[in-house]
């Protein structure tokens, strides 16, 4: 596949990794292994235009316009919620 290898950058130019495999499901999905500090589980990210508004095979890169969240959904956990350990938000000891 022509995406493999390309370099994934933010709209803002900020290194995400780079493409490790598209997978074909009802959508498809490219894998990102990160790079430049990033947690080290791969990122899916859905090919769609809102997500990755520029391929550009030839400049070995593509663009990823990120909704708050995705890059950093491999991070192996979330920090505690407010109130306590692993306590919905809202609803801490008081």
């Amino acid at each position: 596949d022509q995406l493999i290898g390309l370099s994934v950058v933010t709209v803002s130019c900020e290194p995400v990794g780079s493409v490790t495999d598209v997978l074909h499901y009802g959508q498809d999905l490219l894998v990102v292994a990160p790079g430049g500090g990033r947690p080290a589980a791969d990122i899916l990210v859905p090919f769609v235009a809102a997500l990755v508004p520029e391929v550009d095979v030839g400049g070995r890169k593509i663009v990823l316009d990120p909704p708050p969240g995705l890059l950093d959904l491999g991070d192996g956990g979330q920090e505690p919620a407010a109130g306590g350990r692993n306590a919905p938000a809202g609803r801490g000891r008081s």
